[in-house]
């Protein structure tokens, strides 16, 4: 009964121990994974928005933008082909000359950056919306807006939007991974680890519980000797 609680006890604490490792270090490489999806998916947009770039030929006197022959259908293959969600084009005045998408709020939210990014001269990235990501909720969309130069003249602006969902499902499958093998390696150390503390710490209490139990009760006799007595402690087997 001794020897397999202690066992026991010690293949409990080996593996919460495990466990608990192995769950932070899972912490830690899922929110790599995000992170790194993340800025996959800035880049992805910053890419958008210089080949949106590249469709604009400039402004008239009147500060109205020119898109490029065909540029309207190129740029709505460029964003379905980087999966943007939302996108527009805004000239100097702020007039709208390019939409895409149909979330309305998100849609809003892409002219007030584009708006800024005229007026700054900046490119600004930003986020917008909750969802679940991984662990808890997060950002649901990104968005990316820039100023359009033309002849080192800025000529328009643009924002764009992309959904983080299949980012987060691509996370959630990679978690799923890691944890399968959390499991799989707790599960195989804490037997290994079972096995030597067995070997180092269980067998030689188990030998010194046997040992004690040989002995019932340990009698003190005295013994003389000239004028010294001293007492002998005698043990009785069974």
């Amino acid at each position: 009964m001794f020897k397999g609680g202690l066992r026991i006890t010690i293949a409990i604490h080996t593996a919460v121990l495990l466990l608990v490792a192995m769950l932070l270090i899972d912490f830690v490489m899922t929110t790599a994974i995000q992170n790194t999806l993340l800025r996959a998916q800035i880049s992805k947009g910053s890419l958008v928005l210089s080949m949106m770039e590249s469709k604009v030929n400039g402004s008239n006197v009147a500060g109205g933008v020119q898109l490029s022959p065909g540029a309207e259908e190129d740029i709505g293959l460029i964003l379905a082909e980087a999966g943007i969600l939302c996108a527009l084009l805004l000239d100097k005045r702020e007039r709208g000359i390019y939409a895409m998408g149909s979330e309305r709020d998100l849609k809003g939210e892409l002219n007030r950056l584009a708006r800024e990014s005229l007026r700054s001269g900046l490119r600004t990235t930003g986020f917008y919306g909750k969802t679940w990501g991984v662990f808890w909720k997060r950002e649901k969309y990104v968005t990316l807006s820039a100023p359009l130069f033309k002849d080192n003249r800025l000529v328009a602006a643009a924002g764009v939007a992309m959904s983080m969902r299949d980012m987060y499902r691509t996370a959630r499958h990679f978690q799923k991974i890691i944890l399968f093998f959390i499991a799989a390696n707790a599960l195989i150390l804490t037997l290994i680890g079972l096995h030597g503390l067995s070997m180092v710490v269980v067998k030689p209490l188990n030998r010194l519980v046997a040992r004690a139990k040989e002995y019932r009760h340990i009698v003190a006799t005295p013994v003389a000797y000239g004028n010294v007595r001293i007492a002998v402690s005698i043990e009785i087997c069974h």
